[in-house]
């Protein structure tokens, strides 16, 4: 089982790059072989990253091949299976948002969440308090031993809200950098939005077609 899940899902990373090799070359296939996280995950104990993240990359795939549907419901997929996959969130709202519209964008949030709540239903029925606490429990404090990366930290400090609230806000800050130096474009607000292909005037949220209209300007 170990086995055949690793070696599917180094087939679908393989396939996204190739997709993508005529941008990035095929360094990055070099180095996710070597990767030690990606194969000590698969190794050493069957966790659920393993089965997440392979419906992740498949998400990633179809997206990249600009068949949102599909990739926002193996999204929703991935999501169910461990809470971790909500980080990979802004960005796929972010590329559909820049190859659609605002619409499919509040449809896509819209259908993750009922899709989770339809998932969850016998669990709702017999514990409603209990599934949400233990589903989605931001509080849980993770074991240093469970780290692939933070072995050098101290142990108290590893554990402590203040180490995790730091990543929290570091994690946050990285992603409005990215959005605001490689996503955002323009000097003006209205320009601004509409380099991330949103609504910034009354009359723009009467118009469906922005995703076409901003590919006929290059910008997507």
């Amino acid at each position: 089982m170990f086995l055949f899940i690793y070696l599917v899902n180094l087939y679908v990373v393989y396939k996204i790059y190739k997709v993508l090799e005529h941008k990035v070359g095929k360094y990055p296939l070099i180095l996710c072989m070597l990767s030690f996280k990606m194969h000590s995950t698969y190794l050493l104990r069957m966790f659920n990253d393993c089965v997440a993240i392979l419906f992740m990359n498949i998400c990633i795939l179809f997206a990249i091949q600009h068949k949102w549907k599909t990739s926002v419901v193996i999204y929703s997929i991935a999501l169910s299976i461990k809470m971790n996959i909500l980080l990979y969130l802004p960005g796929l709202l972010l590329v559909i948002n820049w190859n659609l519209n605002y619409l499919a964008t509040i449809a896509t949030v819209l259908f993750v969440v009922g899709f989770q709540l339809a998932i969850a239903i016998p669990f709702l029925l017999t514990n409603a308090k209990g599934y949400f606490q233990m589903a989605f429990d931001f509080s849980r404090v993770f074991e240093k031993k469970e780290s692939a990366y933070w072995q050098f930290v101290p142990d108290d400090f590893f554990v402590s809200k203040t180490f995790h609230n730091s990543l929290l806000v570091a994690h946050v800050l990285l992603l409005l950098v990215f959005l605001w130096r490689k996503a955002i474009h323009g000097k003006t607000f209205t320009e601004m939005m509409r380099s991330l292909n949103l609504p910034c005037r009354l009359s723009d949220f009467t118009r469906i077609d922005s995703g076409k209209r901003m590919k006929s300007e290059g910008k997507v």
